[in-house]
């Protein structure tokens, strides 16, 4: 797996995260929010679904190693959700607390895999797991609370988990390439 779209995908989270922490109770900020969200989106996935149909270089360095479906896949669901965050940012930002909690659970899922995937090649620290499962639960319970009169402590938790979970993404994406430089073969 490339760490550029993980590398680009952890970055545009923290910056989202960054900014809500810094803008919070902003008059029109949650619109401002989707449209950036929206922008973020459509990039990091179509990053990732360009990346996802180059098919990977075997030993000899032949491109011929298909790419698992799902990379594509969920790039194609986050383009297009994020098309949809352009197309109607006054809408979703009468619903951003409904936007944020399915943005922290496609996160949280989307981490959860990559990692999985990257155990099965390189293994990894079980302590990697705690803050995307933490980001989907974080997701569903914001989903639940609902926008009524919570919605400077949902985008403040948002933030706070879009950062945490830009860091744990980072960490990983370093342990990773640590494991994978000893398990190289010396010359």
């Amino acid at each position: 797996m490339k760490a550029k779209p993980y590398f680009f995908t952890y970055l545009c989270a923290l910056v989202i995260g960054v900014l809500l922490l810094v803008f919070t109770g902003q008059v029109g900020l949650f619109r401002w929010i989707v449209i950036a969200i929206g922008v973020l989106l459509v990039c990091s996935s179509g990053w990732a679904v360009v990346d996802g149909l180059i098919p990977a270089k075997d030993i000899q360095g032949h491109r011929s190693v298909p790419k698992p479906w799902y990379i594509v896949a969920m790039g194609v669901a986050g383009m297009v959700f994020g098309v949809i965050l352009l197309c109607m940012p006054g809408f979703f930002a009468g619903y951003i607390v409904y936007t944020l909690g399915i943005i922290l659970i496609l996160c949280g899922l989307a981490q959860i895999v990559f990692m999985s995937v990257a155990a099965s090649v390189v293994g990894t620290n079980r302590w990697f797991y705690v803050m995307p499962w933490l980001t989907f639960i974080a997701g569903i319970v914001i989903l639940f609370l609902g926008p009524e009169g919570i919605e400077n402590i949902v985008t403040v938790l948002t933030g706070i988990f879009l950062v945490v979970y830009a860091v744990n993404g980072f960490m990983q994406m370093g342990a990773t390439k640590s494991r994978r430089r000893n398990t190289l073969p010396k010359d």
